[in-house]
């Protein structure tokens, strides 16, 4: 029940349905947000944190889309090693994960993947992320507040993407 519920999740925020055969513990404890569950299947049973569904998605595009997962799960995909240059697939195109939570209007969740990526220090193309934000509404809800919003557009900036690439 729980599965089916979290494939329509899924569906309504991807476009595509995966199969119930390809989703795994992970990408249903990154959806509903228990990070000590994800930790554990990470750290102790060696699921692969960036294990892709049948429409290649990834526990951390889950977390992004899911209304029932904070940006804390997020930071404890992230601090498990999600990759952070992954692309996924949105609107008929691949794209960056930056992009994808940006698109998703989780601007918190966003700057913690524009903070790892620093301390990465791995070149990355900004711009696409900033053309996404500056027409995204600003909610009340936490992580998606006009605030988070001005802070992430001025790291974009600060780190480079095209004011006039919008």
């Amino acid at each position: 029940m729980l599965t089916s519920r979290i494939l329509n999740l899924v569906s309504g925020t991807h476009g595509s349905s995966p199969h119930l055969t390809d989703i795994n513990p992970l990408h249903i404890s990154a959806a509903m947000g228990l990070q000590k569950v994800a930790a554990l299947l990470i750290g102790q049973h060696g699921t692969h944190v960036d294990f892709r569904d049948s429409c290649g998605y990834t526990p951390l595009s889950y977390a992004i889309r899911s209304p029932f997962a904070d940006d804390e799960m997020i930071s404890e995909l992230i601090l498990c090693g999600a990759d952070l240059m992954q692309e996924v697939p949105h609107g008929g195109i691949q794209v960056s994960i930056l992009e994808y939570a940006c698109h998703a209007g989780r601007f918190t969740a966003a700057l913690h993947i524009l903070d790892a990526l620093e301390l990465s220090d791995v070149p990355f193309a900004y711009d696409p992320a900033l053309r996404v934000t500056i027409p995204m509404p600003c909610f009340q809800t936490k992580g998606q507040t006009s605030h988070t919003k001005k802070i992430l557009v001025s790291k974009l900036l600060g780190r480079g993407a095209n004011p006039n690439a919008i």
